[in-house]
């Protein structure tokens, strides 16, 4: 037996939501839920942070109308 515990996606998702929004920070939230790593929160977020991130936004284009003069 390896020793590793698994947390399924659902569970996953609630508490790196719930530590995002501010409801709970990251220790308040491994005691909550039984997340036994010091880490394994931060990873969480990180994980979702890189696939849920939207694409930055174009730059701002300049226009003829925008030059003074």
């Amino acid at each position: 037996m390896s020793g590793l515990k698994t947390y399924s996606e659902t569970l996953k998702h609630k508490v790196v939501s719930e530590v995002l929004s501010g409801q709970l920070s990251i220790e308040e939230a491994r005691r909550r839920y039984h997340i036994t790593g010091h880490c394994t929160v931060l990873k969480w977020i990180r994980k979702f942070e890189k696939q849920e991130s939207p694409p930055a936004p174009p730059a701002p284009r300049l226009s003829d109308s925008d030059d003074e003069g």
